[in-house]
């Protein structure tokens, strides 16, 4: 809503990342070997307003409680954060270059 992302959906995944990997569907059923992975991601709601208008200290709260990574902080929410700090500089360089997207 206000300019934030759409939320995700549910996915099942068996042996994800490898080239036995299989993705399931919501019902049905299946037997699984020895070793296999099963991985459920979990549905995620979507956001509430501009990602690049969170206060960048809220965001790197986010990343120390692993709530997103450090990746995501500055993908998503133009957040710069080095060496556990936010790096004032490159995060005002990040969000200015997005400013029209």
């Amino acid at each position: 809503m206000f300019g934030g992302h759409a939320g995700t959906t549910n996915r099942l995944l068996v042996n994800e990342g490898t080239p036995d990997e299989k993705s399931l569907p919501a019902k049905g059923t299946l037997t699984l070997k020895k070793d296999d992975r099963y991985i459920i991601h979990s549905s995620g709601g979507g956001g509430w307003g501009n990602p690049l208008e969170r206060d960048p200290a809220a965001v790197l709260d986010d990343v120390r409680n692993d709530y997103v990574s450090a990746e995501a902080a500055e993908k998503v929410y133009g957040v710069a954060i080095r060496n556990g700090t936010i790096d004032p500089a490159l995060t005002a360089k990040l969000r200015a270059g997005r400013a029209g997207s």
